[in-house]
């Protein structure tokens, strides 16, 4: 009888090994990890549908890997791995949230999908993260909702140019071993650009981020790029208008420091402290111009005040708010400077915050409108304002953010559509 090889008995003992601790992940009583600061994944209900899709066998796939004995010890030694060779990152789960499983979902979850975690934010070092979790049937309607504002737009008027600019977070341009928290954002970009019809304008910052990761693009301790961020989204915006955009080193730098973020007031910790953030604003001969915020007063009508574009005067509670003090249902700008007679609707979320200032020297008037806020519907706006331009710009989270999409997909009504068409 011919004898095994060393080799095929050691190969053996390591699949009978992986075979045993594979059954008794089954027979584990655990529910939350406790290094990680979540809860393990659970194996959905077999059925005819969950059986033909996959889902369940992923589901058990997921399971297995969350239940398997020494999970936490092998996290520890694959920790002190990359250590030793010089990759050494704390990471530490800071924040949870839900994600339901998709059953109805037709993707391939190997390109869009790689997370099963349900971490909301992590504390990386000195740096928190949000993590982004694709939603395709979330997704689908977001780009459904662009699709048909879009659509009526250039029913009312072809010559309007339409854009839309998709933009990465911190986590998404970080190094792939994060994929073990958060979905791949580049995938999640490309799937949604695709989904939009070809008469919009797609700008896509994230190759420009990724490979500038290591300058101060976002901040530590919240959600939003920080203003070097947000210069490489305009200057990829602003060239896709024609234009160029001068460099970094040709503006006034000015500097709001002890800047601490939505994450950490949220989640608070103490190493992301021992590097404090702070904020940056670049001007062109110190230029500070005035904006028109809108809201709604007691009567439900739109009231508006001005004030300066920048907020550098209340040191005592530095925040995002520096860039136009918050967020507003509409905000208006106008350029006297400029007579080129483009005008910009952008409709936003708060990532624009910093985007704006940017953009702002290109055209000769500029309108915001955020849906989250905004009770009225743009296709006046739009003829009213004589826009030129329209821009979507949203950071990845919002097309998964269902408040959102329900507002985008009711903020473009109009009357005169019928007899236009």
């Amino acid at each position: 009888m011919k004898k095994l090889s060393k080799t095929s008995v050691i190969f053996f003992i390591l699949i009978l090994i992986c075979f045993i601790l594979s059954i008794m992940s089954f027979f584990s009583e655990k529910t939350i990890s406790t290094r990680e600061n979540r809860s393990l994944d659970k194996i959905i209900k077999l059925d005819r549908e969950s059986y033909f899709s996959g889902d369940y066998f992923e589901s058990v796939e997921s399971f297995i890997t969350d239940h398997i004995p020494y999970r936490e010890e092998f996290l520890d030694f694959n920790e002190n791995i990359r250590a030793s060779t010089g990759i050494n990152t704390e990471v530490k789960a800071i924040g949870n949230k839900t994600s339901p499983y998709e059953k109805d979902s037709k993707i391939d979850r190997k390109i869009y999908k790689t997370q099963t975690n349900n971490i909301a934010v992590l504390n990386i070092d000195n740096q928190m993260l949000e993590t982004f979790v694709f939603n395709e049937s979330l997704i689908n309607r977001y780009s459904v909702a662009i699709n048909n504002i879009s659509k009526n737009i250039k029913i009312r008027n072809r010559n309007i140019n339409i854009f839309a600019e998709i933009v990465p977070n911190y986590i998404g341009i970080l190094h792939e071993d994060f994929l073990d928290y958060s979905d791949p954002e580049d995938k999640a970009i490309e799937y949604i650009y695709n989904n939009l019809g070809d008469s919009i304008i797609k700008i896509n910052p994230f190759t420009e981020l990724k490979n500038n990761r290591e300058d101060y693009l976002y901040y530590r301790t919240d959600h939003h790029w920080a203003s070097r961020g947000a210069y490489i989204g305009a200057k990829e915006f602003i060239e896709a208008l024609g234009y160029e955009i001068d460099d970094l080193s040709e503006f006034d730098r000015s500097i709001v420091r002890d800047f601490t973020g939505f994450l950490w007031k949220n989640n608070p910790v103490d190493k992301p402290l021992e590097k404090p953030d702070y904020i940056e604003i670049f001007t062109k001969d110190n230029l500070n111009p005035t904006i028109t915020t809108f809201y709604y007063d007691k009567e439900g009508g739109l009231s508006s005040y001005k004030q300066p574009m920048f907020q550098i005067n209340d040191l005592e509670n530095v925040s995002y708010g520096t860039f136009l003090n918050g967020d507003y249902p509409l905000l208006s700008v106008q350029n006297e400077d400029q007579d080129n007679q483009r005008n910009l609707l952008i409709i936003k979320d708060s990532y624009a915050n910093a985007f704006l200032p940017w953009v702002y020297p290109y055209f000769q008037n500029m309108v915001m409108v955020d849906p989250r806020y905004f009770k009225e519907n743009i296709s006046d706006l739009i003829e009213n304002n004589y826009i030129t331009d329209v821009l979507f710009l949203n950071y990845i989270l919002t097309p998964t953010d269902v408040e959102y999409i329900d507002f985008l997909e009711n903020i473009y009504q109009d009357n005169k559509l019928n007899e236009l068409e």
